[in-house]
Parts: structure tokens; sequence; C-alpha cells
């Protein structure tokens, strides 16, 4: 029986990037893609071991973008959105008494900017992030200590995360996955799991 449901962030409660790609191929390079943004630096700044503003920084070098760090924090803070419908999710499993839990890639200032913006950390028991424990999902490590602090075993407890490989990285532990695409269809995902979703269900 599922008694734990841990949730990633981006992809399943906001998404990020939004337009953003679009901007800078207008304003600052004609040819950038997102893939830019990946790489070594990147995975750094999900390690805790580079701030967000060296990470800028070292992109503006390498591309020679015709930009400021602070103008790029502001266009990626102005791309991220919230997912309609997840929210609400996450508010009714936690009125119906399940151990809730969030487990996400994040860098330490998008995080805190994430949690000014938006309500959702307010929602869960524990909550893992990357650059908290310098590790990064599919590591089996990460889904072991955000098992840790709720208490929770593998065996009782859901994975939902919108990427194959991170699911596959918690069904090796024996945890139960469901790979989110948007708010309704977890819903149904839920239900035939049998996870309450309704304030009249007992």
């Amino acid at each position: 029986m599922i008694t734990t449901i841990i949730f990633d962030f981006d992809g399943v409660q906001v998404i990020g990037l939004v337009g953003v790609e679009a901007y800078f191929r207008a304003n600052i390079d004609p040819h950038f893609s997102l893939s830019n943004f990946e790489g070594d630096e990147l995975e750094q700044v999900y390690r805790g071991t580079l701030s967000e503003d060296a990470y800028w920084q070292a992109l503006i070098n390498k591309y020679r973008w015709n930009a400021s760090v602070s103008q790029i924090k502001e266009i990626i803070k102005q791309g991220v959105q919230e997912i309609p419908g997840t929210k609400e999710i996450i508010e009714a499993l936690k009125r119906n008494g399940y151990r809730l839990g969030l487990l996400s890639i994040h860098g330490r200032e998008w995080v805190e900017h994430y949690e000014q913006t938006f309500s959702h950390h307010r929602l869960f028991d524990a909550m893992l992030y990357s650059y908290e424990v310098g590790l990064c999902k599919p590591d089996p490590r990460v889904y072991e200590i955000i098992l840790e602090h709720l208490h929770a075993q593998p065996e009782e407890s859901l994975f939902i995360d919108d990427n194959p490989i991170y699911l596959e990285g918690a069904r090796k532990l024996g945890i139960t996955t469901l790979q989110f695409t948007e708010a309704e269809q977890l819903r149904q995902d839920l239900s035939e799991l049998g996870i309450r979703l309704h304030e009249h269900s007992v």
C-alpha cells in the first residue's frame, strides 16, 4: 500500500524556459539553442559547486553573448511558469494524509527564486535538491536519502517524474513510479493505483 508520494519539480510542478529560446535568438544570439545551457557548467550548478552568476558568466564567455549576467537571470526567471493542476493534486494528497516528498535536480539560487515565487514547497514533508548533497538523479543514493527523510520504505512509496531515466533509477530500488505528462493524466494514473484524491474518501 502506498503511503508516501515523491514529486519531481521541473516538468511536473513548474515548466522552465518558456519563451527563452525565442528571446535569445531575437535579442542575444541568432544561433542559440537550449542545448547551450547544458554541459559541465550546469552539472556543477546542480551539484552545488558553481554559483548561478559564475555559470552564466561562463556561458557568456563561451558563446560570446552580448548580454549581462543580470539580464540573463531576469529572462530565465520570467520563463518559469506553474504547470496547471499539479499543485491541486498535491494539496488533495496532503489532505488525505499521504506523506509527501520533493526530489529535484536544481541549483541553490534557482530554488531560492522558486520558493519566493511559488508555494509548492510548503506542502511537502521533506525536500531534497541535488545541490544539497552533491548528487543527481538517477544516482540511487538520492532516492535513498529522500526516503530516509520521509521515514518511508521503497515498497510503500511512489515517485512521479517526467524523465523516464529518473523513473528507472527509482524502480531499481523497488519504488513504484509514474511518468508525468499533464495533471489530468496524473489524476487518472493515481486513481488506478488506488490513491485517494477526494475529500470524502476513507
